[in-house]
């Protein structure tokens, strides 16, 4: 019944007069700023935070065409985000909602609870959260030093997805976890019936909506470990904290088995790392990954490389330029490259709470930019809490 006590206490408080708000003062539960605007009961076991990321973004790209470059350049919202997170019931039940509404659409990002069993050793999370793969995915886009991860990430399939996790967080000495998700990613897709016109061939949609909930579970495997040194704070690619020498190393796989389609079984790895000392920090991470092919999952063989070092200093607390190199290698293909070589400065009003970056990448691949190079300049104003 603790529920419907915070939500009798939350109604009295709006209700009050000002003679009965001194007669009922300790019955009101506490709000204040605690990185973000909060709420929370007087014994504390349920909390409300209101969290939230605005990024809007200028983009100047010219890509070769023709044999002449096309100019492209415009005002976008990359990132505009709300969200609520806290614990209900005990500090050990916490949950996160946050929503999404930039580029044009609506989506969901994070939506799960989090149920922390063995304390500083096991957690249960259930719901749509980031796999547990690679350090520069499950680092905040509010805390990168350039304005978005590099090629590696999308090519080696990191992102979000609906599932299960064990872990013990990302803040212990030793962290680890090991995840079973659907295997969809965040971005819906249609499914329904199509009817066909036998006379032409055309197909019409008789029925369907979107959903990145599948038919059939295409069951994938994540798991990470990591060990922290000296109390890194290896999830922020800035070392606003300072000290001396610190550094973080992890290691992930993810094993799709291609349970709805015949012999697309993958498997991707990585090492990655961060270092931070004084103000100079540096992140790079290896990237290895097989396909299927042959009939049994276990039939892999060798189909991509990927690598990316980044490094950047953090001056008088308030500037922070960096640079970055990221080159993803076809193997069976050794034509198959792509490549980027960019640079970034970041002036932090209020550390990543408020926040410029300028950055300049030239990228280079059939995929990335046809025929040559493409060339970008971007900027962006920041505010998150």
């Amino acid at each position: 019944m603790r529920h419907l006590a915070l939500l009798t206490t939350l109604i009295t408080l709006f209700s009050l007069t000002p003679g009965q708000a001194g007669a009922d003062e300790a019955a009101k539960p506490t709000a204040g700023w605690d990185k973000g605007f909060y709420v929370q009961s007087n014994d504390g076991n349920f909390k409300l935070r209101l969290t939230g990321r605005a990024q809007a973004r200028f983009t100047f790209e010219a890509a070769a065409a023709d044999g002449e470059r096309e100019v492209e350049a415009a005002f976008n919202i990359p990132r505009a985000r709300i969200g609520l997170k806290g614990h209900f019931f005990t500090k050990k039940l916490k949950y996160v909602l946050e929503m999404d509404f930039g580029k044009g659409n609506v989506s969901a990002k994070k939506v799960y609870i989090d149920y922390s069993a063995v304390d500083r050793w096991l957690q249960v999370r259930a719901g749509h959260f980031k796999k547990p793969f690679s350090r520069q995915q499950l680092n905040s886009s509010a805390k990168q030093g350039l304005l978005d991860r590099s090629i590696t990430d999308k090519a080696f399939g990191a992102g979000y997805d609906i599932g299960l996790m064990l872990h013990n967080g990302k803040k212990q000495k030793l962290e680890w976890a090991v995840a079973l998700m659907n295997g969809t990613g965040v971005k819906s897709s249609l499914s329904g019936d199509v009817v066909v016109d036998p006379a032409t061939g055309e197909g019409e949609i008789a029925s369907g909506k979107f959903g990145n909930t599948p038919d059939l579970l295409n069951p994938v495997v994540v798991a990470r470990v990591g060990y922290n040194h000296a109390g890194i704070k290896g999830y922020d690619e800035v070392d606003r904290s300072g000290g001396g020498f610190r550094f973080a190393l992890a290691g992930g796989a993810m094993l799709n088995f291609g349970v709805p389609e015949d012999h697309a079984g993958t498997i991707a790895a990585n090492i990655d790392a961060i270092f931070k000392v004084h103000g100079f920090s540096a992140t790079t991470a290896l990237y290895l990954g097989t396909a299927q092919n042959d009939h049994d999952f276990t039939d892999q063989e060798l189909s991509k490389f990927g690598v990316h070092v980044q490094a950047g200093y953090l001056i008088k607390d308030k500037v922070f330029p960096a640079f970055r190199y990221a080159r993803v290698q076809g193997i069976a293909d050794e034509t198959e490259v792509a490549q980027e070589l960019g640079g970034a400065v970041s002036v932090l009003f209020a550390g990543h709470n408020a926040k410029w970056v300028t950055d300049f990448t030239a990228l280079s691949g059939a995929s990335l930019a046809p025929g040559d190079t493409d060339f970008r300049v971007r900027t962006q104003a920041q505010v998150s809490f």
